[in-house]
C-alpha cells in the first residue's frame, strides 16, 4: 500500500507537471498570436495620417472625415485581441474600410475587387488575416508605379474549408523570393506574409495551407486554406 500510495502521488505530480506545461504552451500561443495580429506597418500609419493632414489643409474636410472613420474602424478590428475568430463578412467589411484608404492614397493605380461566395459570409476566420497580402500587393506588386492594377479578394467554400485568395497583375516574384518568403525568418522584406503564415501555423497547426504562386511581370496571387468555423 505504501508504495502504491508514493507511485500515485507521483503519477499525480507528473500530470499536474504535464498540465502546467500545457497551460503555459497555451498561454504562449495566445500571446505571440495577439503579437502578430497587432502588427501594422509604420509608414502605412504615417503615410494614412499625412495625407488626411493633406485633405485638411486643402480644405477636404468631407473626404478627411471618411478617412478617419475608416482608419478607425480598421484599429479597433486590429486592437479587439479578445475575439481571435471574425466572420468574413466582418473581416470583408474592415478591408473595404482599408481598400478605401489606399484608393485616396493612390488615386488611379489600382481597383479591388471583392468576389465573396454568400454561402461564407457567416463562416469564421482569423481576424485580420487578408489585409496582410492586400498590403503586399500594393507595396510589392505595385512599387513600380504600375498603371490599371487590380487586387481580387475571392472567398468561397469547399464541403470541409475556406478558401481565401488574393490574386493582382502586378510585377511578380521569382521562385526564389517565394522560397525566401517561407524560409528566412531574417529577411525584412514580405514580413507581412510570413507574419500570415506564423498566424496560421499558431493558431490552426498543420490544418492550414499557405500558398504563394507568382510569375514575374504576370502578377501574384496568395492563397489561404484553412478549416470551416461555424458561429
Amino acid at each position: 500500500p505504501i508504495k502504491s500510495s508514493a507511485a500515485s502521488d507521483v503519477y499525480k505530480r507528473q500530470a499536474s507537471l504535464l498540465n502546467d506545461i500545457k497551460k503555459k504552451e497555451h498561454l504562449k500561443r495566445i500571446t505571440e498570436l495577439h503579437f502578430l495580429q497587432m502588427q501594422i506597418n509604420p509608414h502605412f500609419m504615417h503615410n494614412t495620417l499625412f495625407s488626411i493632414k493633406c485633405m485638411v489643409d486643402m480644405g477636404r474636410s468631407e473626404d478627411a472625415c471618411r478617412m478617419i472613420d475608416a482608419l478607425n474602424a480598421m484599429l479597433k478590428n486590429i486592437l479587439n485581441c479578445e475575439q481571435q475568430l471574425v466572420s468574413v463578412q466582418e473581416e470583408v467589411d474592415t478591408l473595404r474600410q482599408y481598400t478605401y484608404i489606399l484608393q485616396q492614397r493612390y488615386t488611379n493605380s489600382f481597383i479591388f475587387k471583392f468576389l465573396i461566395d454568400d454561402s461564407c459570409r457567416e463562416l469564421l476566420i482569423l481576424r485580420f488575416i487578408l489585409q496582410p497580402i492586400i498590403e503586399n500587393s500594393v507595396f510589392h506588386g505595385f512599387s513600380n508605379n504600375k498603371k490599371n492594377g487590380i487586387i481580387v479578394i475571392r472567398v468561397k467554400e469547399t464541403k470541409e474549408h475556406i478558401i481565401l485568395k488574393v490574386t493582382d497583375n502586378g510585377m511578380g516574384m521569382a521562385e526564389e523570393v517565394i522560397q525566401e518568403i517561407m524560409t528566412d525568418d531574417k529577411k525584412k522584406n514580405h514580413i507581412a506574409l510570413r507574419n500570415i503564415a506564423s498566424r496560421l501555423e499558431l493558431h490552426y497547426h498543420n490544418q492550414a495551407k499557405f500558398e504563394i504562386s507568382s510569375t514575374v511581370g504576370k502578377g501574384t496571387s496568395v492563397q489561404i486554406t484553412v478549416p470551416k468555423y461555424t458561429i
